[in-house]
């Protein structure tokens, strides 16, 4: 199943703006969001992240 996975950093407003966005296989829910948040551990600048399944 393939997971689009949205990455966050906050702006001088303290507002969400969008840092990167890709999209990636994975067998299942939790294995992509445990992906995500170990690319987001790395991601300097980077506060969250989201996982959406993409159908």
């Amino acid at each position: 199943m393939f997971y689009k996975i949205v990455f966050y950093r906050k702006n001088i407003f303290d507002e969400l703006e969008r840092v990167k966005t890709e999209r990636a296989e994975f067998a299942s829910y939790d294995a992509a969001r445990v992906w995500a948040q170990n690319q987001l551990y790395k991601m300097a600048g980077a506060v969250t992240v989201n996982v959406f399944m993409d159908i």
